[in-house]
């Protein structure tokens, strides 16, 4: 798979991170990086929510990521504590075209699904 390609031709725009020699494709949601395994087949496609969950908040949003991940067919929701962003990772074995259009198609619905989940939990809950 060429992937460059595959995603040029969904129309996105993918660009090379020089340093992790991953493809990245960013809007102002999200930003999602490729890597492909060297010698293999595997494909790794995680995709961060272009906002900083608050440090005091990280509890509340890791308990609330955890039962999105019992909800919905297509886990993999985590939180790099590191760097307050909320992600969500997927890894494909031997990725076709198929398994490809499958989950770019479902993922704005998704992010903007999971967005607003865990701003209420990052934001709203903090209020009450």
């Amino acid at each position: 798979m060429n992937l460059k390609e595959a995603l040029t031709k969904r129309g996105l725009n993918p660009l090379l991170e020089p340093s992790t020699n991953q493809l990245f494709v960013t809007d102002e949601k999200t930003t999602m990086l490729f890597r492909l395994y060297p010698g293999d087949t595997r494909l790794q496609v995680l995709t961060y929510f272009n906002f900083q969950v608050p440090k005091d908040r990280f509890e509340a949003v890791l308990a609330h990521l955890n039962r999105l991940n019992f909800e919905v067919d297509l886990p993999g929701f985590g939180l790099d504590e590191n760097n307050g962003l909320a992600y969500h990772r997927l890894m494909l074995l031997e990725p076709t075209d198929k398994q490809m259009d499958v989950y770019l198609d479902a993922l704005p619905k998704l992010s903007a699904w999971a967005i607003e989940e865990i701003k209420l939990t990052a934001w709203d809950l903090a209020k009450t």
